[in-house]
């Protein structure tokens, strides 16, 4: 059973760094790819890494102002770092 454990870790670790790789390959080659950015945010916080995810989720919602998803990707990950509401929010709902 040990194995068993070890090896599906090490599967998903290694699958999370190639996946880091090729986001930030394709930053590297198109830093304006907002997509890339959002994908990395993701990574970051499937690994718990909020505050990076909260950086990452920002630049994407930079480079693609009109795409709504990336502001509650923003606020998802803000909520997990128990920081403020985003400015202008509504903060009354219930």
């Amino acid at each position: 059973m040990f194995f068993v454990t070890l090896t599906t870790f090490i599967d998903k670790y290694l699958r999370i760094q190639a996946g880091m790789y090729d986001c930030n390959a394709a930053i590297a080659l198109c830093p304006e790819f907002s997509q890339a950015h959002s994908q990395l945010g993701f990574i970051f916080s499937v690994t718990g890494k909020f505050q990076e995810a909260v950086d990452a989720y920002n630049e994407a919602a930079r480079l693609d102002p009109d795409n709504t998803a990336y502001v509650q990707l923003i606020r998802a990950a803000r909520v997990r770092l128990n920081l403020p509401p985003l400015q202008g929010e509504d903060q009354g709902r219930e």
